[in-house]
């Protein structure tokens, strides 16, 4: 899928840097497919207290570019939680899609223990699995992906930022343009379907 991405991305206007930063979101919305932040926990997970507010299905719907000057694209995302028996682990399954490209999420959270969180990312967009880390603290999450692109084989890294919200929670990515100034690369809103 990526190869095909990569040769019809032409078709769609985007040069090298444009599909490299459309990686990237893509990436950053992998990290972030499984780290729902509202939703009924289940009865056993006594583990971590946010984790255990993740568990579930969810969609979400909002916006996505790929360079600072790009015009936003829709983006949409469907995805299911489990928590491990413990309740410190949250596996993430799904997908995210944009007009022109599609990606499967699947991946894995855990909460190390005083706000800390780390995991890992697996996509069609990386070489390898991007590797998270974070720290919570009121209604946010704040983690770092780091990946390396499967096309360019060159290092990314987004932040992304999780805030909890009354119906569900957003998830804000910021990614570093070429000008190596960071630009919003995505804002989509999460519910439950």
């Amino acid at each position: 899928m990526a190869e095909r991405a990569r040769q019809a991305a032409p078709q769609f206007g985007m040069d090298e840097m444009a599909q490299t930063k459309l990686r990237a979101i893509l990436v950053a919305l992998a990290a972030a497919g499984g780290m729902t932040l509202v939703g009924s926990a289940p009865a056993a997970a006594a583990g971590d207290p946010i984790l255990s507010r993740l568990v579930g299905e969810w969609i979400g719907g909002g916006m996505a570019k790929s360079a600072p000057n790009a015009n936003p694209e829709h983006v949409f995302c469907k995805i299911t939680n489990s928590l491990s028996a413990d309740g410190k682990s949250l596996q993430q399954r799904g997908r995210c899609a944009l007009p022109a490209q599609s990606t499967s999420i699947k991946g894995t959270i855990t909460a190390s223990g005083g706000g800390k969180y780390a995991g890992s990312m697996q996509s069609l967009q990386t070489d390898g699995a991007a590797t998270l880390t974070g720290t919570g603290s009121g209604d946010t999450i704040d983690f770092v992906a780091e990946y390396v692109d499967r096309l360019s084989k060159k290092p990314g890294t987004s932040k992304v930022s999780l805030i909890v919200t009354g119906e569900g929670y957003r998830l804000v990515t910021n990614v570093t343009g070429r000008d190596k100034k960071p630009f919003l690369a995505s804002d989509i809103s999460f519910r439950h379907p």
